[in-house]
Formats: structure tokens, sequence, C-alpha cells
């Protein structure tokens, strides 16, 4: 099951990163302007929120110091951080309210690498992200890529999600980073997304290697794109 409370989120320290910038889609690029002439991480998210705090989201979460309350329609998503060194440090921050599908995105920053806690605001349900979501037209489905780096620490993936009362994973794409690493991935129809990504990028010869995720009949499929 990949439902999870914030109590069960795997933990870990801070990176100095700010995480996959190959797998960024543009809401995250936007959330990315409040963090201009930060080098932390932590300290990125901090502003993040903290500009969510005074903007239209203000409504949609509270902050009591080290406890981030989530508020739903149904019962409230709590995360606490986790003030320690080593691996069981964790940093819990606000991201953003997408309006549709609903949907509340906090991030998880861990002693190697970082998730996305994606809260449902009609359920108080939680589901756990490699990458931010991106939300199909129809705002029935999200996609979410995440690249692996040159540290390793990411997950190297590309994940499509049903949504409604119980989401699901409806189609996981998950090379090797030495073989492919996947880009923001852009959704050009309700059933179809195109993945920009990079093939062999650990080589002196890295190229554009894009491709097409597309679902027919039920089934997904993915595609070079020509």
């Amino acid at each position: 099951m990949n439902f999870l409370t914030a109590s069960s989120l795997a933990v870990a320290t801070f990176l100095p990163a700010l995480g996959s910038s190959a797998a960024t889609p543009a809401e995250y690029k936007v959330l990315m302007k409040h963090c201009e002439g930060i080098s932390s991480t932590r300290q990125c998210y901090e502003a993040i929120e903290a500009a969510q705090a005074k903007s239209m989201n203000r409504t949609k979460f509270s902050r009591q110091g080290e406890l981030l309350v989530v508020k739903t329609q149904k019962a409230n998503a709590r995360f606490r951080n986790v003030d320690a060194e080593g691996p069981k440090a964790a940093s819990y921050t606000y991201l953003t309210f997408l309006p549709e599908p609903r949907l509340h995105v906090v991030f998880a920053l861990y002693w190697e690498g970082s998730e996305y806690a994606v809260v449902s605001d009609a359920s108080g349900r939680l589901t756990k992200l490699q990458g931010f979501p991106v939300t199909s037209p129809d705002s029935t489905r999200v996609v979410a890529t995440s690249a692996s780096g040159e540290s390793g620490y990411y997950a190297n993936l590309v994940e499509v999600w049903s949504l409604g009362s119980s989401p699901r994973i409806e189609f996981k794409y998950a090379p090797k980073a030495e073989e492919w690493e996947p880009g923001e991935a852009e959704w050009t129809g309700p059933s179809t997304i195109r993945v920009p990504g990079t093939c062999k990028p650990r080589t002196e010869s890295p190229k554009r290697c894009n491709k097409v995720i597309r679902e027919t009949q039920g089934l997904w499929r993915i595609t070079d794109d020509a």
C-alpha cells in the first residue's frame, strides 16, 4: 500500500541540494522562485511555506513549531519534524494546494533523498510520491517523475496515479539511471504524457531521448518519441 500516516514516513537528514532539478514541473519552478539566494535545502522549503502562509493557502495548513498540520474536509494530517543527527532526522514543509483535483502537497526532506506526501482534501488520505505531482487535463490522474542525479539519492522513475477516493498507481517505469533519466513530464491529453529524458547520462556522450506514455483501453505503454 502507498497510503501512509505522517509518523510512518521514513526519515533522514538534510541534503545540500534542492533535489532533482531534471524533473521539475512548471508549478514547482514557480515555487522555487521563493528560494532565490538560498543555498540550504531546508531553508528553501521553509521560505516556500512562509510564502504560502501569506497567500490564499494560509487557511489550508498551520505551523506550531515542529508540527505541521494540513487541514482537510475530513481528519487533519499531521507531520512532525524530527530534529536529530543522522538517519532519524526529518523535515516537513507545506508546498502548495492544487485546486484541481484538490490536493495538498507536502515536501519531506530526509537524510539521503526526499519525497512528496500528497494529501487529499476530500478524504484526508496521504499518498507517497517520488516526484512533484503534475495533474492531467481532466484532473483524474497525476504523473510524477524523479531523476536519480549524480548523487544517486533519488529514485529514477516515472509514475502515473489514478485519483479518486482510493488513489492507486496505474503505471510505473523505473529504468536504470545509467540507461535513462526522466525530465519534466507534460500531459498532452487526458491519457498521454510526454517525458523528455537523457540516455546514457553518466557517459561522455549523453543524448536526448524523449518518451511518450499513452493509455489505450486500460493499458499503459511507453515508447520512444520520434
